[in-house]
């Protein structure tokens, strides 16, 4: 028996039609490491508009959420994630220690980049995220470039 999916077990063993000695077994199954195939990104609806004098600074943190390679939700820190992009990186991704990592990013333009994250040396799908002006500032799921891709 081996279960894949996270959670605690029991498992009895019987020899013919007795409950052996011991029986039932505990055991509890925990998230292996994270895994980039497996993992997620979210992304804000909005980027945060700054003025600095004349300029706008747009800035947006994706929140990437890590899974083992069977699925199961990590609830630890401690993968090795990696983030690039052409907008801006704010510092190296941040390890809130539950699985789940923030990547700041940060553009001095109205626009789409590409973000691509490595977790564990394993790359996720790129990522299109667009940085819009005011009134139409907004962020994009996976490869899209529509409205009616977005999961809102």
């Amino acid at each position: 028996v081996h279960p894949m999916v996270a959670g605690q077990y029991k498992i009895t063993i019987l020899l013919k039609d007795e409950i052996l000695s011991g029986s039932p077994l505990r055991y509890t199954v925990t998230p292996g490491d994270a895994d980039g195939k497996q993992c997620s990104i979210e992304q804000p609806r909005f980027a945060i508009i700054t003025d600095v004098g004349s300029r706008h600074i747009f800035s947006m943190d994706l929140v990437l959420t890590t899974f083992d390679s069977w699925g199961n939700r990590c609830l630890k820190g401690g993968a090795k994630v990696k983030a690039a992009t052409r907008a801006v990186l704010k510092g190296t991704p941040i390890d809130l220690q539950d699985g789940t990592y923030v990547i700041k990013l940060e553009q001095q333009q109205a626009g789409s980049t590409d973000v691509s994250v490595t977790v564990n040396g394993v790359d996720m799908s790129i990522y299109v995220v667009h940085f819009c002006g005011p009134g139409g500032h907004r962020s994009s799921s996976p490869m899209s470039d529509s409205d009616d891709d977005m999961p809102w």
